[in-house]
C-alpha cells in the first residue's frame, strides 16, 4: 500500500495519457511531484497523507480491539490534522470535515478519495468478512465524506478483506460490488457526475 501511494504521488491526478506521455516505457522508479502538482515539495518515494491516515486508522483499529467507534477515529484525525507532518497535504474534503465537524455535500460534486485512500487496514482487520469491512468504512468515510466516496471506500475495505484472505479475483470483485449495494441500503448516496 504504501509503495503504491508514494509511486503514485509523482503522476497525482495526472490523466493517463500525460503520464504514457511523460513515462513511455511505464513508471519504474518514484518520482518526485513536480510544480503542478498538489504534493509538490514532496521527496520521490515519500509517502502521502494517505497512508499516514491509513496507518492511524490501523492504530486505532488495533487499540480498539477491531470495534471502531467512529468518534474515536474522529478525534484521532482531528489530532493528526492538528500534528502531523503529512497534514499539510490534506484533500480538501477531509480537511473541511474535520474544521466543521461533519463533511460537506458539496465535496460530492468534484469527487474525492480520501475516504477510500486510507480505508484498507479495514479490510486486514476484517479478513474473510467483507460485510463487517463495508460497516466499518460506513462509519469511518462518512465521519469526512459524502456520496461516492463513502462507496469507494467500501467498496476497497471489502475488496481487501476478501483478498487478504486469499479469495479469488471472481469473489474480491463480487465484494466490492457487493459493498455498493449494502451501503445503498444503508444510506441514500447521491452519485457524482464525476
Amino acid at each position: 500500500m504504501a509503495a503504491g501511494d508514494a509511486m503514485g504521488a509523482g503522476v497525482f491526478k495526472m490523466e493517463r495519457q500525460e503520464i504514457a506521455r511523460r513515462y513511455p516505457r511505464g513508471l519504474a522508479n518514484f518520482v518526485a511531484p513536480d510544480k503542478d502538482n498538489f504534493l509538490f515539495g514532496m521527496e520521490a518515494g515519500e509517502v502521502t497523507d494517505g497512508t499516514s491516515q491509513a496507518l492511524l486508522l490501523a492504530d486505532v483499529l488495533m487499540h480498539e480491539q477491531h470495534n471502531l467507534v467512529s468518534a474515536t477515529y474522529f478525534n484521532a484525525l482531528q489530532t493528526w490534522l492538528e500534528k502531523s507532518e503529512f497534514a499539510k497535504f490534506v484533500g480538501p474534503s477531509t480537511a473541511r470535515a474535520l474544521k466543521d465537524g461533519s463533511p460537506s455535500p458539496e465535496d460530492n460534486v468534484q469527487g474525492s478519495n480520501g475516504a477510500a485512500m486510507r480505508t484498507a487496514p479495514i479490510g486486514w482487520f476484517c479478513a474473510s468478512d467483507p460485510n463487517r469491512a463495508v460497516d466499518l468504512s460506513i462509519g469511518t468515510a462518512a465521519i469526512t465524506h459524502t456520496g461516492t466516496a463513502v462507496i469507494g471506500a467500501a467498496m476497497i475495505s471489502s475488496a481487501v478483506s476478501v483478498a487478504i484472505s486469499g479469495g479469488s479475483l471472481d469473489k474480491l470483485l463480487t465484494a466490492a460490488y457487493d459493498a455498493i449495494d449494502q451501503v445503498d441500503r444503508q444510506m441514500q448516496i447521491p452519485r457524482s457526475a464525476a
